[in-house]
């Protein structure tokens, strides 16, 4: 399956992991993560990126807003990022970082948590949607 942007690997999330998703729409609440999931009493968000022709992605000041509130209030927001084949996820601590200001995508890709190739080609390895729903249960707390 070739994902060429944010709504492919959006569908493909939603589709490939199961869980309750809720899609939220821009209207709804600007700022709001991409997706709402709930899997086996584990709830949270992921803001969805795709890194189009090398391009840093945009995180855009409603975004920037909900999460600083989300991590103050000691939430545990994602950011799932697809280069390519790659799916960079980042986590709370790279998220705070991400939130002072503007920063190239190699950096995007070293605040990374977790990096999952979505071109799983050998059996011994795990699927790369097991490895990333695994993500979904983990709560990141703040530390302190």
């Amino acid at each position: 399956m070739e994902l060429k942007n944010e709504n492919d690997f959006e569908r493909a999330i939603t589709l490939f992991i199961d869980a309750h998703w809720t899609h939220i729409e821009m209207p709804f609440k600007p700022g709001f993560p991409d997706l709402d999931y709930c899997i086996t009493g584990v709830c949270g968000q992921i803001e969805v990126k795709f890194v189009k022709k090398g391009r840093v992605p945009h995180l855009r000041s409603t975004q920037k807003a909900w999460m600083r509130e989300r991590l103050k209030a000691n939430g545990s927001p994602m950011i799932w990022m697809l280069d390519g084949t790659k799916v960079y996820v980042i986590c709370r601590d790279g998220i705070e970082k991400l939130l002072i200001g503007n920063s190239s995508l190699s950096i995007w890709k070293s605040l990374a948590a977790d990096v999952i190739d979505l071109n799983w080609t050998d059996a011994s390895n795990s699927d790369p949607w097991f490895l990333l729903e695994q993500w979904l249960y983990r709560k990141v707390p703040a530390e302190g």
